[in-house]
């Protein structure tokens, strides 16, 4: 018999659910999966070398939409118009 229990909540809580579920995660996965993991992972790393390398090449972005953001950004600070500005006309342009 399984314990099911209501929670505070009022949602009816699973132990031995909760507790398979937590065994599966817990167990290794089979070696299919983890190639096709791996597999996945090599194709995205092999997409961003790809797109910095054309990023350091050619310094426009990548047709792929992948950018590098190991390097941080110029940032240009420029002053904010405060109300006063504006109703005055000197904007900060």
């Amino acid at each position: 018999m399984p314990k099911i229990v209501r929670s505070i909540k009022g949602d009816m809580v699973d132990f031995d659910l909760l507790k398979i579920k937590q065994e599966m995660k817990s167990a290794p996965s089979p070696l299919e999966v983890t190639e096709r993991r791996n597999y996945i992972d090599n194709k995205l790393q092999r997409r961003i070398r790809r797109a910095k390398e054309e990023l350091q090449k050619t310094g426009t972005k990548p047709k792929n939409g992948l950018v590098d953001t190991s390097t941080p950004k110029e940032v240009v600070d420029k002053p904010k118009e405060t109300v006063r500005s504006i109703k005055k006309g000197t904007t900060n342009d």
